[in-house]
């Protein structure tokens, strides 16, 4: 964990202990610390993700309407890129998701 993560966690559980109900009206200095902490917290989980799936990944192609996986599977997006789309992992085989 950096020493910024690390920092963000204090204070947050500081406010926590001081000030318990600060998250039901967070000023604009509050909600950026909620903001990181949930980055912090997606870290984490994809961390461990990681940590237990193979390092194998499973390759996106766009075929227009839709994205065509390399574990057969089809999937739609409205606008954008699986990664536009903060997607990381195929839903179909759960592998790490790339695309071309």
């Amino acid at each position: 964990m950096s020493k910024a993560e690390k920092a963000v966690e204090y204070m947050i559980s500081v406010w926590d202990e001081v000030q318990g109900n600060w998250r039901e009206h967070p000023d604009h200095v509050a909600q950026k610390f909620i903001e990181a902490e949930k980055e912090i917290q997606d870290q984490k989980v994809r961390e461990h993700i990681d940590s237990v799936l193979p390092d194998e990944e499973c390759v996106w192609e766009n075929a227009g309407e839709y994205w065509a996986t390399e574990c057969d599977g089809a999937f739609y997006l409205e606008t954008g890129t699986p990664s536009d789309n903060k997607m990381i992992y195929c839903p179909y085989c759960g592998k790490r998701l790339s695309y071309t």
